[in-house]
């Protein structure tokens, strides 16, 4: 990601309706899962909001290929082992009970090595959560901004996942109530070369709007827990379960 927007993370992950929501449903997912006193893995924990919020379950590490994102997450104050790496070379020497890896494959070029090596990472039967942003066609400055290689449909990053060892458990598009006003804001935007549709995503709206987004993408954990699959949205969840024969 560009500098900036790791400071614009760092302002925003505990406030912002699209963060707060995102957390709140992987920790739905998580609350279903025997993870009492586990330990577990955070890649690309960025500024290090979601470390704290799994640190209810046990012991947690936070990898970053960024300095800069490691040093918020040591001024916020984390609890854990913080690495620096790369996820196309990491070597790990601990296996872990749980993970997850939120909006950090699209980063990487290698996809692959990249889940690959996550898989490498976690002890049998354990579970990661991987979320990544949908659907080419929403592509925008914000993308851009963040360093995306690609976006991904389902089947992509189910391809992605089973490439890598994965058994997948439960995939869905989330974000659907959102879908059609993004997908036309990004339409409008790109129709007339404006850039609002990144600043309106990297920017914490009034308090009214902020709560209303919060409530809308959040409600989308019942759909989660029930294992709904929804049929579009702008982000894609997966639980992904390492099993060996």
């Amino acid at each position: 990601m560009k500098s900036e927007q790791y400071a614009l993370m760092h302002t925003n992950e505990t406030g912002h309706w699209y963060f707060r929501a995102k957390h709140a449903i992987v920790l739905s997912i998580l609350d279903r899962l025997d993870l009492r006193e586990a330990s577990l893995i955070d890649f690309g924990c960025g500024c290090g909001r979601m470390m704290q919020l799994l640190s209810r379950y046990g012991n947690v590490t936070g990898v970053d290929i960024s300095e800069e994102a490691l040093g918020y997450c040591r001024e916020i104050g984390v609890q854990g082992d913080l690495i620096q790496g790369d996820l196309e070379t990491l070597c790990l020497d601990t296996a872990y009970d749980a993970a997850v890896a939120l909006d950090v494959l699209e980063h990487i070029e290698n996809d692959v090595l990249a889940a690959k090596n996550i898989f490498r990472a976690l002890k049998p039967d354990a579970v990661c959560v991987f979320t990544a942003p949908a659907f080419q066609r929403l592509w925008s400055e914000h993308d851009e901004n963040l360093m995306h290689k690609r976006r991904y449909d389902r089947q992509g990053l189910e391809g992605v996942l089973r490439a890598a060892g994965f058994s997948i458990e439960y995939s869905s598009y989330f974000n659907f109530w959102l879908f059609l006003p993004i997908l036309a804001m990004r339409f409008f935007c790109r129709l007339l070369r404006m850039n609002r549709s990144a600043s309106l995503e990297s920017t914490l709206p009034a308090k009214p709007i902020n709560t209303l987004l919060y409530a809308l993408l959040s409600s989308e954990k019942r759909f989660v827990r029930l294992g709904v699959r929804l049929p579009f949205g702008v982000s894609l969840i997966c639980v992904a379960r390492k099993v060996v024969a």
